[in-house]
């Protein structure tokens, strides 16, 4: 005949001693849990003045990339106006030199003055008249080369403020590559702070779910 052997009285009261203990125990650490629940969540709250700072770093590099951009874009606009001016100029100066050296075929065809042979024995009212269009002529061929000096020098100034304002664009370029890179910094640093915060809330939350789940379950043993 199986017989089965029954816990005795002593044995219940030193199991029931050790499930006190540990109850105990569980709750201390329940204690201890909700002071850090507490703890985080004050610190979470307190990080409203923290972000609400790093909000007004964000949007105050949001600006700085918004103006970046402008002004990258307004140099961009100078830069093609540089180019197009010289590119006007250029043509300009193709066009002078073509009249200059019309001119000069001009001037080489009517280049004796009243005493040479030409006027010789030639009506005076004549002779006036062709030494009228001689002094044109060549009066028209220094007006050319004046323009055509005064278009060169402008070429130059106009491909330096090409240039200036190729570099202008490349500067401003890597000025707003720059201002980027670091508005996404401190977006991701804001990004970072809340996610920390609500991990750290999260984890002391469950925590402190499973000491309370597990002082239950003593306290229906105890029972």
């Amino acid at each position: 005949v199986a017989t089965s052997t029954m816990p005795s009285s002593a044995d219940l009261k030193q199991e029931l001693e050790k499930l006190r203990e540990q109850q105990q125990q569980v709750q201390e650490q329940k204690k201890e849990k909700a002071a850090d629940v507490d703890a985080v969540t004050a610190e979470t709250g307190d990080l409203s003045s923290a972000l609400e700072v790093l909000n007004a770093s964000v949007n105050e590099q949001a600006a700085k990339v918004t103006d970046a951009t402008q002004q990258l874009k307004a140099a961009e606009s100078r830069h093609d106006a540089a180019v197009e001016a010289v590119l006007s100029q250029s043509s300009l100066i193709t066009d002078l030199e073509g009249k200059l050296q019309a001119t000069a075929i001009n001037s080489f065809v009517t280049r004796d003055d009243t005493r040479s042979p030409i006027f010789e024995g030639v009506d005076p009212n004549k002779a006036v008249r062709m030494q009228s269009l001689t002094e044109a002529v060549t009066e028209s061929g220094v007006s050319v080369a004046d323009q055509l000096r005064d278009a060169k020098e402008d070429l130059q100034i106009e491909q330096v403020e090409a240039t200036a304002a190729e570099q202008e664009a490349a500067d401003l370029t890597a000025q707003l590559a720059a201002e980027l890179t670091e508005l996404e910094t401190r977006q991701q640093a804001q990004e970072d702070m809340l996610n920390q915060a609500e991990e750290r809330l999260e984890q002391a939350l469950a925590e402190s779910a499973a000491l309370a789940d597990l002082d239950k379950e003593l306290a229906d043993k105890i029972v």
